[in-house]
């Protein structure tokens, strides 16, 4: 099954339509100028240089501008791709289900000029996993009265019951395998993938222990009197399950040697040290004193909280760009960088 048909059966529409929008975007017409790139590249190439010394075999730095860079041709890729691999930076393609076409022909296009230029092949599946708790009734918490309710301590995310989001998890690795199975049939590498997974699916922080202690279905799966422990561990191995199998294995099932991660935000040890932004102090929570903890399936990837040691280790030397401060995740060498 080639690309075309590939995306005439996950779409549905008719292959003429999808063959028509393909051939549109491949025939750019090449342009002998200088390339013009996109403000958020424009932003990395300006304020980086190429290295003093050899990367060797470690990781690029992966910046959020370098991970939209843009309709790119080929030839303006492989320059885009050589151009940042001076620098020690690696571009990240992204696979976006809402705009498959385009999605495609960015990510593809990329991926080639990496491939050709023996660059690691980068990928940002973000937008595949949004989102298990999509809004659906079925989805909600249920109060003894059989009133459905969603906890709405997370802004406008509607989070629901953790014990009814399971009929999602075949949805969301159907996104996935989609977008793998065109690389492997395309005879491309993939060797670092991950996803920024955070508001949605089981999550222990804010107000989310209250309302599963209001909620029957949850009682009925935990027990009437189940501690904020318990509940804690519960959440954290749902939520890798659902990793596990709906990103992670889709994967490794097709790149064994793919680095597969979550940026996530669990503290290391007993005590809170920040609040992502999506967190806020609960007084009395047991979220504010107890360490969140890995279930150690290798899915997610645990923040330090230590930024000065990080700054020490990693970015000594590198410059600040545009006055922004550099936020690193890393373990074992598996190491991003967020502006």
């Amino acid at each position: 099954m080639d690309i075309h048909q590939k995306i005439f059966k996950a779409s549905g529409k008719t292959f003429c339509l999808v063959t028509s929008l393909l051939l549109l975007v491949q025939c750019s017409v090449s342009d002998k100028e200088k390339t013009e790139w996109s403000d958020n590249i424009k932003v990395v190439l300006e304020n980086t240089k190429p290295l003093e010394y050899d990367q060797g075999n470690r990781l690029p730095l992966y910046l959020w501008p370098a991970i939209y860079p843009g309709d790119l041709d080929t030839e303006a890729a492989e320059q885009l791709v050589s151009e940042l691999a001076k620098r020690g930076v690696g571009i990240i393609s992204t696979w976006n289900i809402n705009d498959t076409i385009e999605s495609l022909h960015q990510c593809l296009t990329i991926a080639r000029a990496q491939k050709k230029l023996g660059k690691r092949v980068n990928v940002n599946a973000n937008p595949l996993l949004y989102s298990f708790f999509n809004g659906d009734e079925r989805t909600a918490h249920i109060e003894k009265n059989g009133k459905q309710f969603f906890d709405d301590s997370f802004g406008g995310a509607k989070m629901g019951c953790p014990f009814a989001i399971d009929f999602r998890k075949k949805e969301i690795r159907k996104r996935v395998e989609f977008f793998v199975d065109i690389y492997k049939e395309e005879g491309l590498p993939l060797d670092f993938i991950f996803t920024d997974w955070e508001i949605d699916g089981p999550i222990e922080v804010n107000h989310a222990y209250d309302a599963s202690k209001k909620c029957t279905r949850c009682c009925e799966n935990m027990g009437l009197d189940f501690s904020f422990t318990e509940f804690q561990k519960t959440m954290r191995e749902m939520r890798s399950y659902l990793m596990h199998y709906s990103y992670s294995i889709p994967v490794l099932s097709k790149y064994p040697d793919a680095l597969v991660g979550n940026y996530a935000v669990y503290p290391n040890d007993g005590y809170r040290y920040w609040y992502d932004y999506f967190e806020y102090y609960v007084k009395g929570s047991l979220t504010n004193q107890i360490s969140m903890q890995n279930t150690g399936n290798g899915i997610t990837i645990s923040r330090l909280p230590d930024f000065l040691m990080l700054c020490r280790l990693f970015i000594l030397g590198t410059r600040f760009i545009n006055g922004m401060i550099l936020k690193i995740l890393t373990t074992d060498g598996f190491t991003i960088c967020y502006l």
